[in-house]
């Protein structure tokens, strides 16, 4: 890990079939440590809170590291012991549910505040769409178990957590939608289900009917 590198890591599961992942950028402040090791650390230290946060219906598998560098070190796949479930138990929500932990630097500027989506909630971890309970316990825990290994001050010597947001890539003009001047009317033959359960908006509790 070459010094002051920004890294991403990444957490990767699955949930009914599906790929699932969150992550966040660490900055390396030590230049004797590999991404290896930061994939150990996290390991120890934030995994036991990210399985008490996530519904059973999640299996985790790797642990990714990338180095944000175009000319730094290799990304490094660190694989988890199988199978490495969550430990909340019952019915989880559809997939595409997920809470919100928000970070903050003391600075303005939404390129200077980050979030992460934590997938597997519980049914039972909800009460009419708000967070509850032990799902809300384990969930805050996450985000505090976080901020103190690897935010600023933390107990991490080598590690710390940044919101990293790198220069925008060129502008490049969208060609124009199509222009229609017929009008076509046609009749209809047939019709498909799709069997998986989709969302027609993104909505929060109280907005929309």
């Amino acid at each position: 890990m070459a010094l002051n590198h920004v890294y991403r890591i990444r957490t990767r599961g699955r949930q009914r079939g599906q790929r699932v992942e969150f992550g966040i950028h660490v900055r390396n402040i030590v230049a004797d440590h590999t991404p290896a090791e930061l994939a150990t650390d996290w390991l120890t230290n934030i995994m036991p809170l990210v399985t008490a946060a996530t519904s059973a219906s999640v299996n985790f598998e790797d642990l990714v590291v990338s180095d944000t560098a175009a000319t730094g070190d290799e990304m490094f796949v660190q694989a988890l012991t199988q199978p490495n479930p969550g430990s909340i138990s019952g019915d989880s929500l559809p997939n595409q549910n997920a809470a919100v932990i928000s970070f903050g630097t003391g600075q303005k500027g939404r390129r200077r505040h980050g979030r992460l989506y934590t997938f597997g909630l519980a049914e039972g971890g909800q009460t009419d769409g708000n967070l509850s309970g032990a799902q809300l316990t384990a969930i805050t825990a996450l985000g505090a178990g976080i901020v103190a290994r690897y935010g600023s001050g933390g107990t991490s010597a080598n590690w710390r957590f940044v919101i990293y947001s790198p220069p925008s890539p060129p502008f490049v003009a969208k060609p124009p939608p199509p222009t229609h001047t017929d009008t076509l009317i046609t009749e209809v033959t047939t019709y498909k289900i799709d069997p998986v359960v989709r969302t027609q908006r993104r909505r929060s509790v109280g907005v929309g009917e």
